[in-house]
């Protein structure tokens, strides 16, 4: 991964993946904190208990077939991890643990689609998706992992969605984090680590699975990245040309050159990239305090009308443009990972073609990767292909419990 000042002076989007489903939570206003550690951890407050047989019925409403195992509790977390240019920030996320006692339970990370505002995190009780994943997969005998992100929850700074580097520390600090909770609880992990995301969290799963090999900090078992945009370039260059009449491809192209350039710095402002007012609108989206629904409200039909002129013209011009080279650090897909990966897709997605999975798929099996793209349907779209992949990368990691 290129730092900003090399990538700043040259001259996707993946999607709103939040899970539309529809809740149970038992909330719990028990606390264990703060609980200091030495190591990343700094807090774990006990925020909701599944029980076994709630969940069962919970899964079945919807439309997955798992057997539970045991009951679990979720805990909101604070830690430390690495953000922009190296600097230690504060991050949040959840951690599920299974509440009966075995020989050991594997670890399941799992990395959520895009939300707004901020505070519609996995460590929030209120979060529908974190809520969903970390009920079923704790009860089924995963110890669950979700991180909200930097900038999300109540971590310190804005939200950098869709950026790499910063996706893949706070997953791999956060499974740390979990470690020394796991812990403390008397909670035996088997060594065993799954992967998985949908969205933005296909994107930020694969990034995590990359760094954790090329790196070593933990050992992947298997991985099931879901819809996400791993040629982000190629997604988002489709997008900005295409110039097609969507809704979501004007808000993903929005919240990505902003949060892009506070990252890169490709352009001197918001306003040189931006047209007015919809510069004002981009400055809103960084703060994480607006929902999609409220921005989106007041983005224009394409993404080409969100653009200053020069601007636009010049990164249509230029191959080269320091736009493109920020874009193309943050694809995700030329490696070879050394887990088996299957890529979980929808062939009517929208949001983020299909295409991302072939393309990823290709490159990886040519670097001699154990890698599959799987349409789960020819119909199915961002939302309805949801279901079906999840249910896919459950069936795929029983078979390496």
């Amino acid at each position: 991964m290129r730092s900003r000042s090399e990538v700043a002076g040259r001259t996707s989007s993946a999607c709103l993946g939040t899970l539309l489903l529809a809740g149970w939570l038992a909330a719990c206003g028990d606390a264990t904190g703060p609980e200091k550690t030495a190591r990343v951890l700094e807090s774990a407050t006990l925020g909701a208990h599944a029980p076994q047989a709630q969940a069962t019925l919970y899964a079945l409403t919807l439309g997955l077939t798992i057997q539970t195992v045991t009951d679990a509790d979720m805990y909101a977390v604070r830690y430390r991890t690495t953000g922009l240019d190296g600097q230690t920030v504060r991050a949040t996320g959840a951690v599920w643990l299974p509440s009966a006692t075995g020989s050991g339970w594997p670890t399941l990370a799992y990395l959520h689609g895009t939300s707004l505002p901020k505070s519609n995190a996995p460590s929030s009780t209120a979060n529908t998706e974190g809520s969903a994943i970390g009920t079923v997969v704790a009860t089924s005998g995963f110890i669950a992992v979700l991180p909200d992100y930097i900038g999300m929850g109540t971590g310190d700074g804005i939200p950098l969605w869709q950026h790499a580097e910063t996706e893949a520390a706070a997953g791999a600090d956060l499974l740390r984090a979990a470690q020394e909770l796991a812990a403390q609880k008397g909670v035996k992990q088997n060594g065993k680590l799954f992967v998985a995301g949908y969205s933005q969290g296909g994107h930020a799963a694969m990034a995590l699975h990359r760094r954790l090999q090329q790196r070593g900090e933990f050992a992947v078992t298997a991985a099931a990245p879901m819809a996400g945009a791993y040629d982000i370039s190629g997604t988002a260059r489709g997008m900005i040309q295409d110039n097609a009449a969507y809704g979501p491809s004007v808000l993903y192209t929005t919240y990505l050159l902003a949060v892009y350039n506070h990252v890169y710095h490709f352009a001197p402002s918001l306003a040189a990239i931006f047209a007015a007012p919809y510069d004002a609108v981009a400055a809103d989206l960084l703060t994480g305090n607006f929902s999609s629904s409220s921005i989106s409200s007041r983005l224009p039909t394409r993404p080409q009308d969100l653009l200053q002129p020069a601007f636009l013209q010049a990164v249509l011009a230029q191959p080269g443009h320091a736009l493109w080279t920020a874009l193309a650090d943050n694809d995700v897909y030329d490696w070879k990972p050394n887990a088996p990966v299957r890529l979980f897709h929808g062939g009517a997605d929208r949001d983020v073609p299909f295409q991302n999975a072939l393309t990823a798929a290709t490159r990886m099996q040519a670097l001699g990767g154990n890698v599959q793209a799987v349409n789960v349907g020819a119909a199915l779209d961002h939302t309805t292909a949801l279901i079906p992949s999840f249910t896919g990368a459950l069936q795929f990691f029983q078979g390496y419990r």
